[in-house]
Order: structure tokens, then C-alpha cells, then sequence
């Protein structure tokens, strides 16, 4: 499958759907307890998958560097969504403030990478962030 756009609605689809899920194992879990055993049976599924379908190689100095910052930045991201998911009355709200990381990337990608968005990409982006705004109540 070579469409992007599908990989990525599937993944939205995904996203959308889970945090109904952990916010009912969380009435009866704690957030770090569930987020610990949802990432641990994701790693086992991934790891499988991987063995079958590519070579495993180990990542070397810089990449291993990498993956422990990104390791550290996810573990605290989604633990705090994972909290939110928790206090909020209806995890959509929190969803749609954590989709505020699409506004991030665009700009930190703009800066890192010098890929600048056409005009529609930032018009999504404003669109994007406004609707962040009026979802978290902020006046």
C-alpha cells in the first residue's frame, strides 16, 4: 500500500478508537498500569511482526541516542494523555487538544527540515489550532 493518506486515516480511525477503550480499563487500572501493559503487548506484537518481515539489526550510536530521547519524550506524552484521558469527561476533548502536535510538527519540520507548507497547509494549521483553542475552553 503506497497511499499515505489511507495509512494515515487507518492510523486516525486507530487513535480515535482507542482512548474510548483505556479510558474504561482506567476505571479500574492505573493510567502508568495500563500504559505499561498496553506498550508491553504493542512490543511484543511489533517484535513479532518485525522477525517476520524484515532483518533485525541493532541501531548504532547516534540512532540509539535518538531512540532513547524519543523513548523518554513518548514516555512522558503519553502518560500525561493518559492521565487526561482519565480526568476528562469525554476523551475527545483530550484527543483534539493532543492533535495541537500536528500545529508542532508543521512548524518544527519547517525549521528542522526547511519542508515549508503551501498555503492550505497553514490555513489547516490556523484551522487546526483555532479549533484546539475552542475545544479547551480558552477565552
Amino acid at each position: 500500500m503506497n497511499n499515505w493518506f489511507i495509512l494515515s486515516l487507518v492510523s486516525a480511525i486507530g487513535f480515535g478508537i482507542i482512548p474510548l477503550f483505556l479510558k474504561t480499563i482506567q476505571q479500574k487500572v492505573p493510567p502508568q498500569l495500563a500504559m505499561a501493559w498496553y506498550y508491553s503487548i504493542v512490543a511484543i506484537i511489533l517484535w513479532v511482526v518485525s522477525l517476520l518481515t524484515t532483518k533485525i539489526t541493532i541501531p548504532d550510536i547516534k540512532n540509539s541516542s535518538l531512540l532513547i530521547i524519543v523513548s523518554i519524550l513518548a514516555a512522558i506524552a503519553d502518560l500525561s494523555i493518559f492521565y487526561a484521558y482519565k480526568l476528562t469527561s469525554n476523551v475527545g476533548y483530550a484527543r483534539s487538544v493532543q492533535a495541537f502536535s500536528i500545529v508542532i510538527a508543521l512548524i518544527l519540520s519547517s525549521v528542522l527540515y526547511r519542508q515549508f507548507p503551501n498555503i492550505i497547509g497553514v490555513i489547516g494549521t490556523i484551522i487546526i489550532f483555532l479549533g484546539v483553542v475552542m475545544l479547551s475552553g480558552v477565552k
